[in-house]
C-alpha cells in the first residue's frame, strides 16, 4: 500500500474522461502495479514514462501533476496499434498494488521492440508469454499434461487451463512447442503455436471475454507469422 504523498514511476495503460475536466486512469508502476489513479484536467500521454505523486485518501489515490522522464517509447503506426494490445492486456489482467518489477521491465523493452519494428509478431509472443506467466498462467511448454516430456517428433492438442496432450491428429508439432520453451521463435511453427495457444490462455483468464484490440490487429497486412 502507498503512503500518502508517494512518488512513483509509471506508464498510462488506460483513461476515461469522469465528471466536466478529470480523468480516471489505470497506471503500470514497478512498485506499485496497476493502481488507478483520478488526474486533474489532463493525464499523461501513452506509451511514455512519467513520475507522478500520488495523494492517497480512504485508499483513492488522486494526481494534479506530472513529469515525463523518458522520449516517447511509440510514436509511429501501426506500433501504437501493437502498444495499446499490451495496454488492454495489462489493464484487464494484471493484479492492482502488487510489486511486478520484472514484468515492467518486460514491458518497456517491448514497446522499443515495437517501435523498432524489430521482429513484432516475435515480441508481442514472447510478451504474452511472461505475462500469463505473471498472472500464475504461464504454458508449460516441456511437459505435456500427463507428466511426460515433450518429444520434438510426436503431435499435441492444446487445451487452456490444462496444457499438451500428445495426439496423432493434434495440431502442433512437438518440436515448435519446445521452441517456445526457449523463446526461439524462429522455428518453423512456432510462432503460430505461441499465437494460438496462448490466445487460448488468455482468453480462459478473460472468462472468454474478446480482446477488442486484438481486433483491431487483423486489420493490418498479414505477416509471416502464419507460416512460421
Amino acid at each position: 500500500m502507498a503512503v500518502r504523498a508517494s512518488v512513483i514511476q509509471g506508464f498510462l495503460v488506460h483513461a476515461q474522461a469522469i465528471e466536466e475536466h478529470n480523468f480516471m486512469c489505470a497506471l503500470l508502476s514497478p512498485t506499485l502495479g496497476l493502481i488507478r489513479c483520478k488526474f486533474h484536467r489532463q493525464h499523461p500521454e501513452f506509451f511514455r514514462q512519467f513520475e507522478i505523486k500520488l495523494k492517497e485518501t480512504n485508499q483513492f489515490y488522486s494526481c494534479h501533476d506530472f513529469r515525463y522522464t523518458q522520449t516517447l517509447l511509440i510514436d509511429s503506426s501501426p506500433a501504437r496499434l501493437y502498444g495499446l494490445y499490451l495496454n488492454e492486456l495489462v489493464y484487464r489482467l494484471v493484479p492492482t498494488q502488487v510489486d511486478i518489477d520484472n514484468f515492467f521491465g518486460t514491458y518497456i523493452s517491448t514497446l522499443i521492440q515495437l517501435q523498432a519494428d524489430n521482429h513484432r509478431l516475435a515480441n508481442l509472443r514472447f510478451f504474452e508469454k511472461q505475462l500469463l506467466v505473471h498472472i500464475g498462467l504461464g504454458i508449460d511448454y516441456l511437459m505435456s499434461v500427463n507428466g511426460v516430456a515433450i518429444h520434438a517428433q510426436h503431435r499435441y492438442h492444446f487445451e487452456a487451463g490444462q496444457g499438451f496432450c500428445e495426439q496423432a491428429t493434434g495440431a502442433f508439432k512437438g518440436e515448435a512447442i519446445l521452441a517456445n520453451a526457449r523463446s526461439d521463435y524462429e522455428v518453423k511453427g512456432a510462432l503460430a503455436t505461441a499465437r494460438e495457444c496462448q490466445h487460448q490462455q488468455l482468453l480462459m483468464a478473460l472468462d472468454n471475454e474478446p480482446i477488442l484490440s486484438r481486433e483491431w490487429l487483423k486489420t493490418l497486412p498479414v505477416q509471416s507469422e502464419a507460416n512460421k
